[in-house]
């Protein structure tokens, strides 16, 4: 039984863990726009894995002001300060998670111009005889 539960519980905060580079890729686009004031997150239904990523530190503590009162959070606000850590940044590209879109483009063209030179090559074999 006590196997059955650790396995279900490695799912889960694996599954959980997936749930990190939405949240720093939506966090790394508030920041390509250039904010003129802070903006307020707390709606955010991604909250509590933001706060949970600045505990971890994978996001920056500065970028982000947070409201207590009598020990609850009341507000979170985004300043526009670059938000990923150092060592968000190595977790976010060790995973392959920023760059994998740019190797599936990559591939896309280079697999777009050898098809186009076949058909051209072919084209121009015919063209001869």
């Amino acid at each position: 039984m006590k196997k059955n539960n650790y396995k279900d519980e490695l799912r889960k905060m694996m599954d959980h863990r997936k749930k990190y580079a939405p949240v720093m890729r939506r966090m790394i686009s508030l920041y390509k726009e250039r904010l003129k004031e802070s903006r307020n997150i707390t709606d955010d239904p991604d909250l509590l894995i933001i706060l949970e990523l600045i505990d971890l530190e994978y996001l920056n503590p500065e970028a982000f002001g947070i409201d207590k009162r009598f020990g609850n959070i009341e507000n979170v606000f985004y300043n526009g300060k670059d938000p990923v850590t150092a060592e968000g940044c190595k977790v976010f590209t060790g995973n392959k998670i920023k760059i994998k879109p740019v190797y599936m483009s990559i591939a896309l063209v280079i697999a777009l111009f050898i098809i186009i030179f076949v058909f051209l090559l072919r084209f121009l074999i015919n063209q001869r005889t």
